[in-house]
């Protein structure tokens, strides 16, 4: 694998279409300015990157692009590098300590796929964790590395499955919604938090890797998804659609009922947590990031126009897809400083 590696990167065709852009901007204000390109951009029209993820550490990003996996492991993420060839991988995820990647993989373009891991210094051969006759895909590890969580068509349904890491027999954990961020692990591993289709309607489920139990956490006449667990592991925040619109939830678990973060006039289609909690940064359907204060009162704050992000872990920095002219770029940025832990 590292001979492949250090072929694709000196082959000047293919480290130009894969090229992942940077740029780190200090910033005092809300507001913050875009600057030169590091790398190449991307034409309008082409692919781009989807599914990034840091590491844990926030040191580290991996994303897919055109069905190959990009890592990326220098710590300003100015040096990106194929971990793949040009086959159908996608999904990838760290484990916790950022050493290894797992992510599915589609045979031949076939609709049948399992999931794989590599490590990221190229140290191993690729392991696989699954092998079956059904399609697995969408892993996330477990904060503790245990688990690799999954959907699968095995049932035939979609289910939220799990197995252990180091391979052996996997657990489903029941019928799931097969959408990005449907699932995620709490920061110590011990529980799996899932959306969970019930009629119309998507609640938010919370599932033991451990015994396979599962218990409804979340229920409400409207729909909610896309659970993240806060750092601290003592809520869950989610979308939940109220009077019409996609906004921000939490749901703490020594409280009884959730209560709402964000009231934005444009559906919000993704966030993160910020400052350990104690904020949020999220995207709306419209293109546009904000970052707001989880506290009563408090108003959004509007960073910029993206069309997609991820944000580090630890909060410091963001990459994001932006537009200018007639090109895509693929930056990262810090943070804030009001919104810094």
């Amino acid at each position: 694998m590292r001979v492949f590696s250090k072929v694709f990167r000196g082959t000047v065709a293919l480290s130009i279409a894969m090229a992942f852009v940077v740029f780190v901007a200090g910033c005092d204000s809300s507001i913050i300015p875009t600057g030169d390109d590091v790398g190449n951009r991307y034409q309008f029209g082409t692919p781009l990157p989807k599914w990034m993820t840091f590491s844990r550490d926030g040191t580290k990003l991996v994303y897919e692009r055109a069905n190959v996996l990009v890592l990326v492991t220098d710590p300003e993420l100015r040096d990106p590098v194929a971990m793949t060839g040009n086959d159908p991988y996608e999904h990838p995820s760290f484990s916790p300590d950022g050493a290894w990647v797992v992510y599915d993989y589609r045979p031949e373009r076939f609709r049948q796929s399992d999931l794989w891991a590599r490590p990221v210094d190229y140290s191993a051969v690729p392991r696989r964790i699954t092998d079956s006759y059904a399609r697995d895909f969408m892993p996330q590890w477990s904060g503790d590395g245990k688990w690799v969580s999954f959907h699968s068509t095995r049932n035939p349904v979609n289910n939220i499955w799990v197995v252990p890491a180091a391979g052996g027999e996997p657990l489903a954990l029941g019928t799931a919604q097969a959408t990005e961020r449907s699932h995620a692990w709490s920061p110590d591993g011990a529980r799996l938090a899932f959306e969970r289709l019930t009629g119309n309607n998507t609640d938010i489920w919370v599932g033991d890797p451990t015994t396979g139990q599962v218990e409804l956490l979340v229920e409400s006449p409207a729909s909610d998804k896309q659970p993240v667990w806060r750092p601290d592991g003592e809520a869950i925040g989610f979308l939940s659609f109220v009077n019409g619109k996609w906004n921000i939830s939490v749901r703490e678990f020594d409280e009884a009922e959730p209560r709402r973060i964000t009231s934005v006039s444009s559906n919000i289609a993704s966030f993160g947590w910020l400052m350990g909690g104690r904020a949020v940064i999220y995207q709306t359907v419209d293109k546009a990031l904000y970052a707001q204060m989880d506290e009563e009162g408090a108003s959004p704050v509007k960073l910029r126009d993206v069309t997609d992000f991820t944000v580090s872990p630890d909060g410091m920095r963001y990459v994001y897809i932006g537009a200018t002219d007639d090109q895509n770029r693929v930056l990262v940025d810090p943070i804030p400083t009001e919104f810094l832990p």
